[in-house]
Formats: structure tokens, C-alpha cells, sequence
């Protein structure tokens, strides 16, 4: 589970959500200007971050952070990119207008997640053991999981839309942010939670990190790619010795 990694979920989860940024930045908006190259440099960084994710980092809110934000940030990408090619069959390419609706997505699911962040009094949905954090298991079964399939059909629905056919395009756009937008309704403890989380290991002399870390440290020395981050680490402190 991302909310509580174990070691499958260190090991595959940034790379699927690094697959879903490579793979959903190729419906960007033609006619703009240096879009494969900022594409290019985008894929860049995801990559590095990516490897760091998997072979290196042990802070849970940045880890957690980076999956859930990045994932729902690259669906509204997808979402605004498809809603521009919609509208610029009737505004043309390029127009204000064009650009203003074909946006309208992107801020929606934007100003969402605003507000499931700075919005109410966060629940405490952690468990926190030293700076070891994991959920709470009455947190994981308060909503049926029926529900949160419902939600993931929905956006999933809407894409499969967008993907397949422009015809009924804008009907695909709304549903998908639509799903998206209840799933950051979902996860809006959640997402409280982790900017207190945040807040508060910067007061901290070590931050917060996975209670199973000892497991996925254990992991991370069997795998060429931990093994390559321990070597760089160990070679920086002899350097700087």
C-alpha cells in the first residue's frame, strides 16, 4: 500500500508512476512551442528522481508525496491536453481560448488538492512509532473498497475515452476529472496529514521515515540499484573525509 510501503511498493511503485509520466506526456498539446524539449527534460529528472525513490530514499512524506501528487498531477495533464485538442477544433489552435478551457482541468484537480491540503483539521490518520510512520488500519476500512474501485473505473472510463476517439472528448474530460478530483476528496486526510507531517520534521534531527524501513533496507541490499546508492554514499563520505 503507498500510504504504508512495504518492500514491493519501494521497488515498483515510483517506476509505474515514472511510466505514467513517459507514457501520458506523449498526448501533450501540439503547436507548443518546445514541448519535446521540456517533455525530454522532464523525463530526465523523473528518471533520476525515480532511481532515488527506489534504490535510496528513506523519508516517507517525500516518497508518499511524490507518488500520489505526481500520479494525480499527470492524469490532469492528460485531461487538459485532450480537452485543448477538443476546443481547438472550434477556437483553433494556440487561441486564448483554447488555451483557457483546455487548462480548466489542470487547475480544477489543482485547486483540489488545495483544499484537501490546507482544508479542516487534519484527523491524525498515522501511527507514528519514533519518526516511524504507518496508517492507521481503521483508516484503511472505513470506505468500502467498492467505493474507491468506483472512483478508479470512473477516471479510468474517462481516459479510455480520451485515448480512444475525440468524438464525446469533453464528456471523457469531465468524467476523468471527475475521478480525480473525488479521489483527492477520498484522500483528503491523508493529504492533511502529510503536510503535518512535513510542518513538523523540520523541527526534527532525523525526518519521518517507512516503520518498515529495516525490512526495506535489507531488500535495498540485494538489489544492483541500493547497492550503487550505498557505494556513491560511502565514496561522498570518504571525500569529504
Amino acid at each position: 500500500m503507498l500510504f504504508d510501503p512495504v518492500i514491493d511498493t519501494v521497488k515498483t511503485g515510483p517506476w509505474v508512476v515514472f511510466l505514467m509520466v513517459m507514457f501520458f506526456g506523449l498526448f501533450g498539446p501540439p503547436g507548443v512551442p518546445y514541448y519535446w524539449v521540456i517533455y525530454c527534460v522532464v523525463i530526465v529528472i523523473f528518471l533520476f528522481v525515480t532511481l532515488f525513490l527506489v534504490g535510496a530514499c528513506e523519508r516517507y512524506v517525500f516518497f508518499v508525496a511524490m507518488i500520489l501528487f505526481t500520479g494525480i498531477g499527470v492524469m490532469g495533464f492528460l485531461f487538459s491536453s485532450v480537452l485543448y485538442l477538443v476546443v481547438s477544433d472550434i477556437f483553433g489552435e494556440g487561441s486564448f481560448k483554447s488555451i483557457a478551457i483546455g487548462l480548466s482541468p489542470l487547475v480544477l484537480i489543482s485547486l483540489s488538492v488545495a483544499i484537501a491540503t490546507y482544508g479542516g483539521r487534519p484527523p491524525h490518520t498515522f501511527v507514528l512509532a519514533g519518526n516511524k510512520v504507518s496508517i492507521k488500519v481503521k483508516r484503511r476500512e472505513k470506505y468500502s473498497a467498492g467505493f474507491l474501485a468506483g472512483i478508479l473505473v470512473l477516471a479510468g472510463g474517462g481516459t479510455i475515452n480520451l485515448l480512444g476517439s475525440l468524438n464525446g472528448g469533453a464528456l471523457g474530460v469531465l468524467a476523468g476529472t471527475s475521478g480525480c478530483i473525488a479521489l483527492t476528496f477520498y484522500y483528503r486526510h491523508i493529504i492533511r496529514d502529510l503536510r503535518v507531517l512535513r510542518i513538523r520534521e523540520r523541527t526534527m534531527p532525523s525526518p519521518y521515515t517507512f516503520m518498515r524501513i529495516d525490512e526495506i533496507r535489507e531488500a535495498r541490499t540485494r538489489w544492483w540499484l541500493g547497492r550503487l546508492f550505498k557505494w556513491m554514499g560511502s565514496l561522498r563520505q570518504s571525500t569529504g573525509s
